[in-house]
């Protein structure tokens, strides 16, 4: 079932009362949602709070211009298209304005043809960038445009031309498992992973060094690399050298952190070294905020689709957090947040008020409150977001676990 398409909305910007009341007629009449105000002050108000595709402002107005506002919009809502109009046009300004930003300039008087096919070129081309970004998507089945996330796809267009072992770093919930997929998928229309292996318990990884019989195509996925014993890295090592032979893929996850293991002499070198002829690195969402955008955008969007709803607009506030949050459980945690609060708002817009509240800090409740009450907050939070699973929380937060044991110690005491 796919989501309904969603009409673009656009804001007025102008002084006059008039020609606010034709633009808003005119362009409701071709579908388009409208909404209009008076001046550029009103308009970051209303940005601050509703999602819009297109800021069509006047440039002369009382106040801050068309121009700084053109300016305010891209700085804070890169992904917003903004025309300018005015009655006074010389070169120098429409110079101006589309250096700052403007993707098109309309000089008054117009008429409603040339409004229209301004508009048009300017959300064809908004469309056009959205239409690429799925396609991206499609093609990897992972989300990003970020330099890590493009680094990240071009290794895997890499990997899926070689046979030998491919080792995929990043922290849990990046998208590893999903990054095998991605490289198989580019080979094979249907890629499967035919055994799966967790290395931090040795007792599920016990397969003779030649006992697997695995057909050519075959995929191996081995999870948590980083965790292995010594006696299972040595087993890996052996089969890697075996199954290659027989053009079966193998894949190995770890954290980010392996190669600081390796140097300190806690991991296999000699497997290591095996292993960085393809290596895939996926970064943590922290360190792709736009990124984080996208995916929730994929998410919200999936979920639409199931339920053959339209697909509900995030709000500039929700926006705007959504970049400044960090996300420790990357894209696993984004998902929950975001699926969660389309859930629970039922309505065309999705807001800051509908996340759950360590998300909701990002805005700045932070700064109101003390270090200790921020951190107790973000522990609680995790261990929800896991279920209670203390060993799954300390690798999100990125502490061992006698240290997490210490500080829920401290919560519970009252320190």
């Amino acid at each position: 079932m796919t989501a309904k398409p969603r009409k673009e909305h656009i804001l007025i910007v102008d002084d006059s009362p008039d020609t606010l009341d034709i633009l808003q007629q005119n362009l409701s009449s071709r579908g388009h949602k409208v909404a209009g105000v008076p001046g550029a002050s009103e308009a970051l108000e209303l940005l601050a709070r509703e999602s819009f595709d297109l800021v069509l402002t006047d440039m002369k107005m009382p106040g801050m211009n068309g121009i700084d506002l053109t300016r305010a919009v891209r700085d804070r809502y890169p992904d917003i298209e903004v025309m300018m109009i005015t009655g006074y046009a010389t070169v120098e300004s429409a110079v101006e304005a589309l250096k700052t930003g403007a993707e098109e300039y309309l000089t008054k008087p117009f008429t409603d043809e040339e409004l229209f096919a301004a508009v048009e070129r300017v959300l064809g081309k908004l469309r056009a960038r959205r239409e690429a970004r799925a396609a991206a998507r499609g093609r990897f089945g992972l989300i990003g445009e970020s330099a890590g996330m493009r680094r990240a796809f071009v290794a895997m267009e890499q990997a899926s031309r070689r046979t030998g072992p491919v080792l995929i770093l990043g922290e849990a919930g990046t998208g590893r498992r999903a990054a095998v997929h991605a490289t198989c998928v580019q080979k094979s229309a249907a890629p499967r992973l035919t055994l799966t292996f967790d290395c931090n318990h040795p007792t599920g990884f016990q397969p003779g060094e030649g006992s697997l019989g695995l057909d050519k195509g075959a995929v191996l996925y081995f999870k948590d690399l980083d965790q292995a014993e010594p006696s299972v890295q040595a087993r890996i090592m052996r089969l890697i050298e075996k199954q290659t032979r027989k053009e079966v893929r193998i894949f190995l996850a770890a954290d980010s952190d392996l190669p600081l293991i390796v140097g300190n002499g806690m991991f296999n070198a000699d497997l290591y070294n095996l292993l960085t002829a393809s290596i895939i690195a996926l970064p943590p969402v922290r360190e792709r905020a736009n990124d984080s955008v996208l995916l929730a955008e994929h998410f919200i969007t999936r979920l639409a689709e199931r339920a053959g709803r339209e697909v509900p607009r995030l709000t500039s506030q929700a926006l705007r957090a959504i970049r400044a949050y960090p996300w420790p459980g990357n894209v696993e945690e984004l998902r929950a947040a975001v699926t969660g609060a389309a859930l629970r708002t039922g309505g065309s817009t999705i807001d800051l008020k509908d996340f759950p509240m360590p998300f909701r800090d990002a805005l700045g409740g932070l700064a109101e409150r003390s270090l200790a009450e921020a951190e107790a907050d973000h522990i609680l939070h995790v261990l929800a977001y896991v279920g209670g699973h203390r060993g799954r929380a300390a690798e999100i937060l990125g502490i061992d676990r006698k240290t997490l044991r210490e500080k829920l110690k401290a919560l519970k005491s009252g320190r």
